[in-house]
């Protein structure tokens, strides 16, 4: 619906000056009041009221000069209750009072529009019109906080279509779309809790849903990102490597498809919201601990990651401290042996491959033999792609989360040569 607030004026007597204070800080009561919620600490606040002070523009922009604002906001399980940083205040209050609509999308396993502000005030003095501005405002913050989930899940490229198509309907097609979510879909194109897909290259993640045409609709608009990577229970926390990862497949994949990204951090905290309607976990990446006598499989996932296309591990302590294990087993028997096999994904050229692989393969050997194993314990070997599992689609794209699975090193103990 839209809100078009038509509250009485008062006494013509109140001043310019006084108006201008009111148009210039927001002291809005309801967003200010989310501001714990999601933990926004950059936002001053007065904890003796529980509001806070917004500095805004004084002047407003021109009827017509400020786009929509769609609100995508996550209403699904697992992640803090739907609710708006207090650093998006101004955001809101530019767009409203410039005669632009605000408009909020729940982020569910359905996404759907909630309700679409409109602020038109028939005040005569200015006090009384930042009046009607603020309870525009107000209606804002409520929508937002009264979404609730009507389905399982959450799908976030659908969601951002549904922002996307309500930015045109309003005809405004370099709206401003901003997420208030953790960006941990479980469905859709764009599915989080496929193994491997938290820690693929965003590069890989970018291609594959640009040959699926998934976010076409966002070409020439904004998108926020905000609160990416904050998480409620029965989803684990994401660690700030995977919380970076994450940010990064989200900025380049809109990046490719045409929009304008900015990553706002506000942390995102507190209780998951009250729902029946659930959403699947996604598994966070582990290193597998080390068994004597067998094979052990170290995906990219892993702390044996190497950076895309080198021998240079992601994290050099991370993996010294996954192979201490190994490292002090092999030392503790001079005739127990590893053979270190390094596979890749089937990107590139076969020989490429059998390269890349077997470099990657001696470079585990170098970590070992750093912590004192003898080099004469170790054999390496490049087995180039093995489609375990296989990486490419039915219609032959490119899969990135299971690309992330093929790049590996596989290392084989036994106790006698």
């Amino acid at each position: 619906m839209f809100i078009t607030p038509t509250r009485s004026a008062p006494s013509a007597s109140t001043s310019r000056s006084a108006a201008t204070v009111l148009a210039g800080v927001l002291l809005l009561a309801g967003l200010a009041g989310c501001a714990p919620a999601s933990g926004d600490t950059d936002t001053p606040s007065n904890s003796g009221s529980g509001t806070a002070a917004v500095a805004c523009p004084d002047e407003p922009s021109a009827a017509g000069t400020t786009p929509a604002l769609v609100l995508l906001v996550g209403v699904h399980a697992n992640a803090p209750a739907a609710d708006v940083p207090a650093m998006l205040a101004c955001d809101i209050r530019d767009t409203l009072r410039a005669g632009s609509p605000v408009a909020v999308v729940g982020l569910d396993g359905d996404p759907a529009v909630e309700d679409t502000i409109r602020f038109d005030s028939t005040a005569q003095n200015d006090a009384a019109r930042s009046d009607d501005l603020t309870a525009a405002e107000k209606q804002v913050l409520s929508t937002v906080r009264g979404a609730r989930a009507s389905s399982d899940g959450s799908d976030l490229v659908a969601g951002m279509n549904v922002a996307a198509d309500v930015a045109a309907s309003l005809g405004s097609l370099d709206a401003l779309i901003v997420v208030i979510d953790s960006g941990l879909p479980d469905r859709g194109a764009l599915n989080m809790t496929t193994p491997g897909m938290l820690a693929a290259r965003p590069a890989e993640v970018a291609g594959f849903l640009a040959d699926q045409h998934a976010l076409r609709k966002l070409d020439g608009m904004r998108v926020d990102l905000v609160g990416i990577g904050y998480t409620s229970s029965p989803q684990e926390p994401l660690t700030p490597s995977m919380t970076d990862n994450l940010t990064a497949i989200l900025r380049t994949s809109l990046d490719k498809a045409g929009a304008t990204v900015r990553v706002r951090p506000a942390p995102r905290t507190g209780n998951a919201p009250d729902t029946t309607f659930t959403t699947t976990p996604a598994p966070l990446p582990s290193t597998p601990t080390f068994t004597p006598a067998s094979t052990t499989v170290y995906d990219d996932t892993t702390a044996l990651g190497f950076l895309p296309d080198t021998t240079t591990l992601r994290d050099p302590p991370a993996a010294s401290q996954a192979v201490a294990s190994l490292a002090a087993w092999l030392t503790a028997d001079p005739q127990r042996r590893a053979t270190i096999t390094g596979t890749c994904a089937s990107d590139g050229t076969p020989a490429g491959r059998a390269r890349l692989s077997r470099a990657r393969a001696d470079a585990i050997k170098a970590l070992l033999t750093d912590l004192g194993v003898d080099p004469a314990q170790i054999a390496t070997s490049g087995a180039g792609y093995i489609a375990d599992p296989p990486d490419r689609r039915p219609d032959g794209t490119f899969d990135p989360a299971k690309a992330a699975k093929n790049r590996s090193v596989r290392i084989t103990t036994t106790e006698t040569p």
